[in-house]
C-alpha cells in the first residue's frame, strides 16, 4: 500500500524530472530499493530524508524538508527528536512529554502548539 511518505518521495521525485535510477544513485540506493519505498512495499531507512534533502539541495529548514519529514513521521506513525548537544532542560521536557503525551487534555495540547507556533490567541 502507497504510504503518504511513498506519494510525496514519487511527487518530489517526478516533479523534478528524475528517473528512479537517477535519484536513488544520488542518495546511494538502488532503484529497486527506492521504488519499494515509494510504493510502501520497503520501510523508510533512518537518514534516508537527510540524503534526499542533500541530494535535492534543500534548506533544512525549508517547507519541502520539513513536508518530507511530516511525511516520514505519519509514514512510521512515530517522532524521532536528535537529543544532540541539547540542554538538560530541553531533554527533559521531551522526555515528560512523550511519557504524558497520550493524557494530556485536547484543550492543553491545542494552547501548546499555539504558544509553540507563535499563535498565543
Amino acid at each position: 500500500m502507497i504510504t503518504i511518505f511513498g506519494k510525496l518521495l514519487r511527487r518530489v521525485r517526478l516533479d523534478r524530472d528524475l528517473l528512479l535510477k537517477d535519484m536513488a544513485d544520488g542518495i546511494g540506493i538502488s532503484s529497486a530499493h527506492l521504488s519499494g519505498i515509494e510504493t510502501g512495499r520497503k520501510p523508510i531507512p533512518q537518514g534516508l530524508v537527510e540524503k534526499i534533502n542533500e541530494f535535492l539541495g534543500y534548506d533544512p529548514n525549508s517547507k519541502n524538508y520539513f513536508d518530507l519529514k511530516e511525511a516520514e513521521a505519519l509514514t512510521r506513525q512515530e517522532v524521532v527528536i536528535d537529543l544532540n548537544n541539547i540542554d538538560n532542560q530541553r531533554v527533559d521536557a521531551a522526555m515528560v512529554f512523550a511519557r504524558k503525551f497520550k493524557e494530556v487534555d485536547k484543550d492543553v495540547l491545542k494552547k501548546i502548539i499555539q504558544s509553540l507556533e507563535g499563535n498565543n490567541k
